[in-house]
Parts: C-alpha cells; structure tokens; sequence
C-alpha cells in the first residue's frame, strides 16, 4: 500500500510547560509515512531544548529555531513552504493542541478519495471558554455545493469552530497556489489571518468534513486569538478590505465573482461605512 508523505509543521513559543503533550500526541500518530518540522520563534524559555530532547528520540522530528521572533503569521508562513515541498499533504499545529488517534489517517482516506478537495476537516473537541464547548464537525463547509457557497459561508462564519478547518490537512498543490497571504493594511496586520487563509484556499478546492473528532483544541486567556482585538474598528476594516481584495484577485471566473460579491460586498460595505 502507497503512503502519501505528510509533514506536520509544528509552531511553538514559550512552551515548555506543556509542549511534550502535544509532541507526544503527534508521535503517537500510527500513519506510516509522515515526518515534522517544529520552529521556535525564538523562545525566552526552554522550549526549544525541550523539544530537541524529545527529537532525540523521534528520528522523523527536525527541530529548528528563529534567531529571532517573527510572530505566529511569518514563523507559519515560512514553515508552510518548507512542508509544501516535502510532503503531498501537510497540516500546522499549534504547541498547545492535542491529537487523537487517527488524525492522520482518517484525513488522508477522505483526501484520497477526493482528489478535488483542498483540505480535509478534522473534527474538533474544545476545551476551555464557556461560549465555545462541545464538538465542531463543520459540516457546512464540507456541504458547501459550489465555491460562491464555501467563500460565502467561511466570510459570514456561520459555522461552529470554523477554524478547525484551517488545523486539517492541506494539499500541498494548493497551499502553493495561495503563498503568500498578505498581512492586513488597516489594524493589526495579523488579525484573523487564519480567515484570510481559509478564503484563499476556497478559490482552489472543496473542504472535505471527517466527521470524526480527530483532535483537541485548547482555550486559555493566552492563546493567539485571545490576544485580537474583535472589537476593534482598525481590524474589522482591515479584515473586511482585505477579504474584498483577495475576491477581486482570485482565480474565479467572472460569474463566480459577481455572485459572491453579491451576496457578501453589500453587508462588508455596510460594516466597512459603519466603523468610519
């Protein structure tokens, strides 16, 4: 049987207090062919000694580190090219979430069968704020008919944990195709940034659901999105420009631009006039 080769890239800071759950999580992975690159984005713990320990052990673990800090956007980005010319498939994973059994496996058979998806959608248990409990399957998006219906969906976020979505893995044909995403030029350049990629993404292929959760996505006060402003005006205009831009430049025909745009520009302009 033919494994497809999958890379695991792996972001990390300041994590040496629970890092080795995750890494363990990931090696404890039972798929034949996968291998992963860890970064530290220049730690001011022991993260990364922490992690070259562990790889001590784990021949398929390269642990690099960043002279210094790029924040989580530039360190991902750089990690996604270096796993789209490695593997077929890979995935990013944050130092604080945990895989369950078969997270490679399961996504990897729906992918195969699909060879026109663009990522699979791994099932996600949340663990840790009281308004996000529970299992997200996002189902919706893997329901998603057309590219008008994924993009238009994805931009409304009327699907539960829509980004465990961006935590599945990716085909790295298509990864290529949407590097690199442009920081935000209104706000906090990388405000929801993980919404811009999913949208990118969207233009290139359907999104499969396992229905299976297949990992667990940790909450905390200090996570990355709980450092974003949502509130602010700066980063919703920001992300609304953003998202009309990346439309504009897609490769859709002209019909499927206009028919998102006409489900979608009227209410982000409306939004966009509101935070004036």
């Amino acid at each position: 049987m033919i494994y497809p080769k999958v890379i695991a890239l792996v972001t990390a800071y300041n994590a040496e207090k629970f890092i080795i759950e995750t890494l363990e999580s990931i090696a404890a992975q039972t798929y034949a062919n996968f291998e992963v690159i860890l970064c530290d984005d220049c730690s001011k713990d022991n993260t990364f000694k922490v992690c070259q320990d562990f790889a001590k052990d784990h021949p398929n673990f390269t642990i690099l580190r960043n002279e210094v800090n790029l924040g989580w956007f530039s360190n991902s980005e750089n990690l996604w090219r270096k796993g789209v010319e490695l593997g077929e498939y890979c995935f990013l994973h944050p130092h604080d979430d945990i895989l369950f059994d078969g997270f490679i496996a399961e996504q990897i058979k729906v992918l195969e069968e699909n060879p026109q998806a663009a990522l699979a959608i791994p099932g996600m248990k949340n663990i840790g704020l009281p308004f996000i409990q529970g299992n997200s399957f996002c189902v919706e998006l893997s329901n998603s008919i057309t590219t008008s219906d994924l993009v238009t969906t994805l931009i409304k976020k009327q699907v539960h944990g829509w980004w465990a979505a961006y935590h599945g893995i990716h085909r790295s044909s298509v990864v290529k195709k949407i590097l690199p995403v442009a920081k935000l030029r209104i706000g906090n350049p990388e405000h929801m940034a993980d919404l811009l990629w999913m949208i990118k993404l969207s233009f290139h292929g359907q999104f499969i659901s396992t229905n299976k959760v297949l990992f667990q996505k940790n909450y905390n006060s200090k996570t990355l999105s709980a450092s974003w402003d949502f509130m602010s005006k700066k980063n919703k205009v920001g992300i609304y420009l953003a998202i009309a831009e990346e439309i504009v430049k897609s490769p859709l025909s002209l019909k499927e631009k206009l028919k998102i745009g006409k489900k979608i520009l009227p209410g982000l302009l409306v939004k966009v006039k509101n935070q004036l």
